[in-house]
């Protein structure tokens, strides 16, 4: 286990897989809230802190972007809404009271919002659940940080603008990282097909097709390909004589009686070939 997070570190994102897995166990408990606050990660790019201050003054509906006001960096940031998280959205903002300004008010006090802690520790629970809440590294403190967080719902989104060819400064801008740095590590882990894919629009490269297999080539082996070759008469007789199990007289007088038999075989088989 490592002892503390670098910079430089490769961002982990979610698969596919594991935002199925983890989005179905939100369903299986209709825990609505924490699945539209998980959307605000993964199709905006928020912090969980930023998820858990979110206002409805924020949102503009008319343009269909989120204008985040209260960021980490201190920077607002303009965040275009797609249209799966436009509608999820504007579903869950009409459930709510009010006398609320906050998309996730505290259940207790409607003026004030949630914790982020609350979308944390829950999040934490559906990771453990669906076989995601891997120790993986120490903290300063001496806890044990985990390899998946509520925060690597933004990293996946991040990666998913990477991927697509969104150009470094934006995807800065939509981020809202305080250091260009930061978001170059996500541009330095692109996956094989996009590298690929940036190759062949600057240098025309192609994937090589694969040779095509003929019918009668690449055969599978036989069995017999595999057995041992046959020793002749002779070279017995050599490895018994260097092994010391027969005399050198011994070796001689055998020698002979095989080659005598070989020219009685020679004088049989010649008549054949004449006829």
């Amino acid at each position: 286990m490592r002892s503390g997070r670098k910079l430089g570190k490769i961002p982990l994102s979610f698969s596919k897989t594991h935002l199925l897995k983890i989005f179905k166990a939100m369903d299986n408990k209709k825990d609505t809230r924490n699945m539209v606050a998980s959307f605000c990660g993964l199709k905006l790019g928020l912090r969980v802190g930023e998820v858990a201050n979110f206002t409805l003054a924020e949102i503009e509906w008319s343009t269909g972007c989120v204008n985040k006001v209260n960021t980490k960096a201190g920077t607002p940031r303009s965040l275009p809404m797609d249209k799966i998280f436009y509608k999820v959205i504007s579903l869950w903002c009409g459930l709510l009271s009010k006398n609320t300004n906050y998309v996730f008010p505290s259940v207790i006090k409607l003026h004030e919002h949630i914790r982020s802690e609350s979308f944390s520790n829950a999040f934490r629970e559906y990771l453990g659940g669906v076989g995601l809440l891997i120790p993986d590294y120490k903290r300063a403190d001496g806890r044990v940080g985990h390899r998946y967080s509520f925060h690597n719902l933004r990293k996946t989104f991040c990666s998913v603008l990477v991927n697509s060819g969104a150009p470094l400064m934006i995807v800065k801008s939509l981020m809202g990282h305080s250091k260009l740095a930061i978001t170059e590590q996500y541009y330095i882990h692109l996956s094989g097909n996009e590298k690929r894919k940036e190759m062949e629009k600057a240098f025309g490269v192609t994937r090589p097709e694969p040779p095509t297999q003929q019918k009668d080539e690449f055969k599978p082996m036989q069995q017999s390909h595999f057995e041992a070759p046959k020793r002749n008469a002779l070279y017995e007789l050599e490895i018994q004589l260097v092994n010391g199990e027969i005399s050198v007289d011994d070796y001689k007088q055998k020698v002979n009686v095989i080659m005598e038999a070989k020219k009685q075989l020679q004088s049989i088989e010649r008549p054949r070939e004449q006829i």
